[in-house]
């Protein structure tokens, strides 16, 4: 989905002053409903850019940025809580990290969770 709004205003002699334009594009996300303990879902992102992650359950969330060196990606945590990591297997966490060139969340919060995956590349 993408949509585009445009509006024009008039100063008193009836010409145009200013214009605005406003554009949404959908995004789509990676959602696991009910993801267990050590259970792992791996994305299709593969792409540079920011991504929030949210473990919709608690709604703790984060924003993690993915960068690609030559054809390699790798991923930061720029700003969010402790309970949400970079780095594999890092226990009561959700870990988010990059396996096999893909973004990939692991739960190991000691229970089920429900992990979303957001792309703004």
């Amino acid at each position: 989905m993408s949509t585009k709004t445009h509006a024009k205003a008039y100063d008193g002699t009836g010409e145009s002053a200013f214009v605005v334009q406003h554009e949404a594009i959908e995004v789509v996300g990676k959602k696991s409903l009910g993801l267990a303990d050590a259970g792992v879902v791996a994305s299709k992102f593969d792409g540079a850019g920011l991504y929030i992650v949210e473990d919709a359950t608690t709604g703790d969330a984060a924003v993690i940025s993915a960068i690609k060196t030559a054809g390699t990606l790798s991923v930061d945590k720029v700003a969010g809580p402790a309970v949400i990591t970079t780095t594999k297997d890092t226990a009561s966490s959700v870990n988010v990290y990059v396996e096999g060139g893909f973004i990939t969340g692991q739960n190991l919060t000691g229970g089920a969770i429900d992990l979303v995956i957001k792309p703004f590349v």
